[in-house]
């Protein structure tokens, strides 16, 4: 698999970013993973890692999350002062977020299944993780964007739905800024 960086895509989400550090990828083994090794690095707070494939997506409990081709799959590392008893108070911040922007770029309304489901039409269109490790939280999230939904398990779907369908690099300069601007 080729790991290499997409300097296209990280110029158009770094400018919609006000200039915060983007690592953006066609195709990664995990964002989180990379965010992760770039927080032990000490990647500043809102380094941004987005792919959109992934080849070990994971979620919640070491499940597999299905990260086929059409989706976008990001984790934004996060650097809090707050004690680590609050950092699980992040996965409802995150998913408010991520909802408010699938809301804002492809004009539905998906509810949250805490901790950390979005729902649409009572199947998972995304999810949250949340990691913290050497002093640092990663904030994952995974949204099937224009992903075939015969590519996914029974219980998900995708923002395919909607009649017009966001471009995936919107809807990962959307989310981003509005976690970081809590």
């Amino acid at each position: 698999m080729d790991v290499s960086r997409d300097p296209t895509l990280e110029a158009e989400l770094t400018r919609h970013l006000n200039g915060r550090p983007v690592h953006a990828f066609q195709s990664l083994g995990s964002t989180m993973d990379e965010a992760h090794r770039l927080a032990t690095e000490g990647a500043a707070e809102g380094t941004l890692v987005v792919a959109l494939r992934q080849e070990q997506g994971r979620g919640r409990l070491g499940r597999t999350w299905e990260s086929p081709a059409g989706g976008v799959y990001l984790s934004l590392i996060l650097r809090p002062t707050r004690s680590a008893a609050e950092t699980p108070q992040l996965s409802l911040v995150a998913g408010l977020c991520v909802a408010e922007a699938i809301r804002e770029v492809a004009g539905l309304s998906p509810s949250i299944r805490w901790p950390n489901d979005l729902l649409l039409d009572g199947k998972k269109v995304g999810g949250i993780l949340i990691e913290a490790k050497n002093g640092a939280v990663v904030v994952g999230v995974g949204i099937n964007v224009t992903t075939d939904p015969a590519l996914l398990p029974p219980t998900a779907t995708s923002l395919k739905k909607c009649q017009t369908l966001p471009k995936a690099e919107k809807v990962s300069d959307t989310f981003p800024y509005r976690l970081i601007a809590e």
